[in-house]
């Protein structure tokens, strides 16, 4: 699903889209909204039955999301936002919505990426997204930049399309809840900066990243692959090991049993991160160092992969684990 944000920025009209309606889109959808935003949050279109007789109708409606502290007993704060069902929902829309949207955030799966990228592309061809709309992946994983960038025909001056990160953790306990499990900054930048130095910030595109930046502290950065390397370090390590056994992110620093494979995983990562010409934002630490420091700090918190194991939902475990292994058979057979 999309959420779409619509706001004031100085004298003109921001709209906004936040693909993916999980926990993520729901955290930034709220936050844009209790800010002052006017969020639509577009749910996936239903799909017609197998014999495709009857077209479905759809239409938008108001709806409450919430967004509760890390604990059951934290205090909600609701927000009313208008659902849609799927884009084509918007043309039966009783509020005005303006468009072509000037952002959108993907925070789907990684396993969903292409399809986004095609949807994103045909509706820049149908006047929902213009050449100054930017992307921002905020995705786990590795990839989805280049995955959105080939869909958008390659033409990286369709829509300029960043990379965002955040270290925000969130579940979504109901449908149209968001939890904290543990707050975190947001950063955004330009991928591979020296392969893309096409992407000019235009005072269209300034604008906007300034705008999201104030209304969701994020930080502009040029080391963006960096800090993305970093992540995946932690993630490669934490979530199969506590996806596997079922166990929060502090028994992979407590329990004496997994350092073995810690230290080696961490160690087979730094090669292949060397190999890759990544600087690791490890600061005086160790990789095995840092990703315990990483599970310490966030003690009670279930990993993503471990709470899609929970719920059966397929893990992002080749965005991951795979990507590593992938990069690692290149970079070492060339």
């Amino acid at each position: 699903c999309v959420i779409s944000i619509c706001l004031t920025w100085r004298e003109m009209t921001l709209s906004a889209c936040v693909i993916g309606c999980g926990s993520l889109g729901l955290y930034f959808g709220h936050r844009l909204s209790t800010s002052g935003a006017h969020v639509t949050l577009v749910k996936r279109a239903p799909i017609s039955n197998a014999h495709g007789a009857a077209a479905i109708k759809l239409s938008a409606r108001r709806q409450i999301i919430q967004l509760r502290g890390k604990t059951p007993q934290s205090t909600l704060t609701k927000t009313e936002v208008t659902v849609t069902d799927g884009l084509a929902g918007l043309s039966n829309c009783a509020e005005p919505i303006e468009l072509p949207f000037g952002i959108i955030l993907v925070t789907v799966k990684h396993k969903d990426t292409e399809e986004v990228g095609k949807q994103i592309y045909n509706g820049f061809n149908s006047g929902f997204f213009s050449p100054s709309t930017i992307v921002v992946s905020l995705q786990n994983g590795m990839g989805n930049v280049e995955i959105l960038r080939e869909q958008l025909q390659g033409e990286s001056h369709l829509m300029p399309v960043f990379q965002g990160l955040t270290y925000t953790g969130v579940s979504r306990p109901e449908e149209y809840m968001a939890q904290i499990n543990g707050l975190g900054k947001t950063f955004v930048g330009i991928p591979n900066p020296q392969e893309n130095h096409e992407m000019l910030l235009t005072k269209d595109v300034s604008g906007i990243l300034e705008e999201l930046a104030s209304r969701l502290d994020v930080t502009f950065t040029d080391g963006i692959d960096s800090m993305m390397w970093t992540k995946l370090l932690v993630n490669t390590i934490i979530n199969p090991i506590t996806s596997l056994l079922d166990l929060p992110n502090g028994s992979v620093a407590t329990e004496k049993r997994f350092q073995g494979i810690l230290s080696s995983a961490c160690k087979e990562f730094e090669k292949v991160a060397r190999k890759e010409k990544v600087d690791l934002q490890l600061g005086d630490e160790t990789a095995a160092e840092f990703v315990i420091r990483v599970a310490t700090n966030t003690n009670s918190n279930i990993s993503s992969m471990l709470n899609d194991v929970r719920e059966g939902n397929q893990t992002e475990i080749e965005a991951l684990n795979g990507y590593i292994i992938r990069r690692g058979t290149y970079v070492f057979t060339i």
